[in-house]
């Protein structure tokens, strides 16, 4: 869903764009203090783990005869593994509260740029129905 431009090659096949961004996105995030950082660290990774959690749920209802390597009970049993890391993570969230960023509250701050994603979702999914041609990965 990137541009195609950070996922080009080098001879080693390293994508040098897609480094180079990562890096300065890392050099900026330098000027934050340990607390800022592991509340912003704490507020997107622990949401995509929530995430993955209500994915776990939906593909158990939408799909419970699907073929799975293995499994960890029925449908109870899904929903209960993930409410104490979920409950864990919305306490921290919660605890963070005071904490400040871009002089506005971290979890508002964390918010804007978790939001950020679905609108580049949204806007790369705009742009590949206007050039149908886009949509067929890479070759390999």
């Amino acid at each position: 869903m990137l541009p195609a431009w950070l996922g080009r090659e080098n001879k080693s096949k390293a994508p040098v764009a897609a480094i180079l961004v990562c890096g300065v996105g890392w050099a900026l995030a330098l000027g934050f203090s340990f607390e800022r950082l592991i509340s912003i660290d704490l507020i997107l990774y622990g949401g995509s783990l929530i995430l993955e959690f209500v994915a776990l749920v939906v593909l158990r209802v939408r799909e419970p005869e699907m073929e799975r390597p293995f499994r960890a009970g029925g449908f109870a049993v899904a929903c209960l593994l993930g409410v104490a890391p979920a409950g864990l993570i919305l306490y921290a969230l919660y605890s963070a509260r005071e904490e400040r960023m871009a002089h506005m509250p971290a979890l508002v701050f964390a918010l804007l740029l978790a939001a950020g994603g679905p609108l580049c979702y949204w806007i790369a999914r705009s742009r590949q129905r206007r050039r149908p041609e886009m949509v067929a990965p890479p070759a390999a």
